[in-house]
């Protein structure tokens, strides 16, 4: 999906240069693209990566309200989706730190 999101966007500039028309004042120059996730799809998307024991253990959240999270059943208030997203960039910052 990322791919053909960063895609679309350059086929629409390279076309609207072709064409003369104007281009998002937002695409001109050096721009970034942000993804974000609801909880339940990001727990569905690294599903295979990571098990709901793992993500306990990275968050600190039990294993059932995860699967809640992920099934939709419920949804995370705000204090518990800042505990998966802070464990997810903890456990970041210490994989950029391992060398090989």
């Amino acid at each position: 999906m990322k791919k053909n999101i960063r895609e679309a966007i350059e086929g629409h500039i390279e076309i609207s240069l072709e064409y003369n028309d104007p281009i998002p004042e937002i695409f001109k120059g050096e721009y970034e693209l942000e993804f974000r996730l609801t909880t339940e799809a990001l727990l569905i998307a690294y599903s295979d990566i990571f098990t709901k024991a793992a993500l306990s253990c990275i968050t600190g959240i039990n294993q059932r309200q995860l699967w809640h999270y992920a099934s939709g059943m419920r949804k995370p208030r705000p204090a518990q989706r800042k505990r998966i997203e802070e464990g997810l960039h903890k456990l970041g910052v210490e994989l950029l730190k391992i060398g090989i």
